[in-house]
């Protein structure tokens, strides 16, 4: 494995290229989540009774609404980024660079300076990577780890299926609070919360994966010994954190086993 300024980088750029998935897997996915999400508000529509035209416009119209405009707050967010000046360039490793066109994002700027250990934003074939300026000068070799991480976030649209799915069943939530007796209403909405929290660990539990077979395992095992030491101050952010990342127990072991992709809800081989 080579080295560019201190970082190990992946030895072939073919490694990240073949690693990393294509946009056809976006496709796959959303024709399945939504199809899955039509079928539960079918069910709805046909219990609404004399509501049912009205539950099945918000079926359609609210999904569509709250979607659209996270893409452009996305779009915004992005540009907004890009020419940031407080943010400094990082160097990302040529392999590296490489392998992330060959999997089809041809427009990738690393920015270090964010607050967060690790953060990507990514609109059409553009994307941005955020990285902390203390785990960068500290640990370089952790923060390959990290970077690969986020370019696997940004080469599956993970912002985008986290949305998705996000509005799917906050749009199910309320509509079966409005057509279903409370006791039902709360066990799907405490359902939905779980299949939530199943989707958004699975998927880091996966660029986990990725990026330990882009960056290495001992760059993997670095970054979550650099995890377990870092503390957030904001209780909202670590309250957050629960939810939204696994525990590093089971990020560890993806790391050491990086060939055992999950689906969505555990491992599968």
């Amino acid at each position: 494995m080579s080295s560019v300024e201190g970082q190990p980088v992946p030895a072939d750029e073919q490694v990240v290229g073949s690693v990393l998935p294509r946009d056809r897997d976006l496709v796959r996915w959303l024709v399945v989540v939504g199809g899955c999400y039509l079928a539960a508000a079918l069910v709805l529509v046909l219990v609404a009774g004399e509501d049912a035209l009205r539950v099945l416009g918000y079926v359609v119209d609210v999904p569509m609404a709250v979607l659209a405009s996270a893409v452009l707050v996305r779009v915004a967010r992005l540009r907004q980024l890009q020419r940031r000046t407080r943010l400094r360039p990082a160097l990302l490793a040529p392999q590296l660079a490489a392998g992330i066109a060959l999997a089809g994002i041809p427009d990738v700027r690393v920015r270090v300076g964010s607050r967060a250990v690790g953060r990507s934003y990514r609109a059409g074939r553009h994307g941005v990577v955020l990285l902390n300026d203390t785990l960068l000068d500290r640990i370089p070799l952790a923060t390959t780890f990290v970077v690969a991480h986020e370019l696997a976030h940004l080469a599956r649209h993970d912002t985008l299926r986290q949305t998705v799915v996000a509005v799917y069943l906050l749009t199910l939530s309320a509509l079966s609070l409005w057509v279903l007796p409370w006791p039902v209403a709360v066990v799907i909405a405490a359902i939905a919360a779980a299949l939530a929290v199943t989707y958004s660990w699975t998927r880091e539990l996966d660029c986990d994966r990725i990026a330990a077979r882009c960056a290495g395992q001992r760059s993997g095992v670095a970054a979550m010994d650099a995890f377990a030491k870092w503390r957030v101050r904001n209780p909202l952010l670590r309250l957050w954190g629960v939810f939204s990342h696994p525990p590093l127990s089971l990020r560890r072991n993806a790391v050491l086993d990086p060939e055992r992709m999950t689906g969505w809800f555990g491992p599968k081989d």
